[in-house]
């Protein structure tokens, strides 16, 4: 962003800071304003210059509202078309609102979610902000982002204005895809540590206890893994199975991780018997089939 649009941003900023001033109830004003200047900051000018100053201040309100009570873990969504008789502030876009802790992949996940509904994006707003929280989940300050403190951390913030959506199931539909979404991203981010720490596992046991099969085909295989694990993979589930001389999958209760993690019971499943003979012919094999999958029963989904 060239100094002559950063200044121009400035402006706009300081102009939605002055009716806040106007506006809002001392007790709030002061966070309120910080969280107004985080919020904006690293907005284009000419994307700010394209909306009043007054649904600025509205668009700004609105997410502050939302955002203060949340308690840690929790996800806030809310997707809602703005009238200024009814919240203060209007655009012709359907908004989407989120405020979630803050964690890899949620700006590309979100977009990913409304493409999927073929929504064109018009102006995606999603700084990070340094919140300090009470026991209760209520917002008691605005930090600088290096800044800690007790009950301080992180924050993702998005304001999303997509095509216009008038049918309140469509916007309804939205709002479960956002939040399954967000949810997904949750538990993948969660688990990324021990679905890491699975692959170091299968490797070891590679190199110890390797299986009856061509040693070059085992050093191809941890070649392979090795790579995988120098974050060059986005893992986001895992869970073991066992296949039975029945042709089923049966699942190790408790192995599940990331997006595997539920149903973590001990289960079945028929689906490897509906692969072609060939292929379950070669899963029987002793052989490094697939480098990623074959190890002793082990699966792990990786895009």
């Amino acid at each position: 962003m060239s100094s002559k649009h950063q200044l121009r941003t400035q402006e706009i900023i300081d102009e939605v800071v002055a009716l806040i001033d106007k506006k809002v109830d001392t007790s709030q004003r002061d966070s309120l304003e910080r969280f107004t200047r985080e919020f904006y900051r690293n907005c284009a000018a000419e994307d700010l210059d394209e909306i009043e100053i007054n649904d600025l201040y509205g668009a700004v309100l609105s997410h502050w509202n939302s955002a203060r009570s949340r308690k840690p873990g929790t996800t806030h969504v809310r997707i809602y078309n703005p009238q200024y008789e009814k919240h203060g502030w209007q655009s012709t876009h359907t908004i989407v609102e989120i405020v979630i802790d803050d964690m890899p992949f949620l700006v590309d996940s979100v977009r990913m979610a409304l493409n999927a509904r073929n929504l064109t994006t018009h102006i995606f707003i999603h700084p990070v902000i340094n919140i300090r929280r009470d026991k209760q989940g209520r917002i008691v300050d605005i930090l600088d982002l290096k800044q800690q403190a007790e009950g301080a951390r992180l924050e993702a913030i998005m304001l999303v204005q997509v095509d216009r959506q008038t049918e309140k199931s469509l916007l309804d539909d939205l709002a479960k895809e956002v939040k399954s979404t967000l949810k997904k991203v949750s538990v993948a981010v969660a688990d990324w540590r021990p679905m890491c720490q699975q692959l170091d596992q299968i490797v070891a046991e590679l190199k110890t206890n390797p299986p009856p099969i061509d040693e070059a085909e085992i050093q191809h295989s941890l070649a392979f893994l090795e790579w995988v694990a120098d974050n060059n993979f986005t893992f986001l589930g895992y869970r073991e199975y066992h296949l039975l001389d029945s042709d089923e999958l049966e699942s190790l209760a408790d192995s599940g991780l990331g997006l595997l993690r539920t149903g973590n019971k001990k289960a079945s499943s028929k689906s490897f018997s509906s692969l072609p003979r060939e292929v379950r012919k070669m899963a029987r094999q002793h052989a490094m089939i697939e480098p990623f999958a074959g190890m002793q029963g082990r699966s792990m989904l990786a895009v």
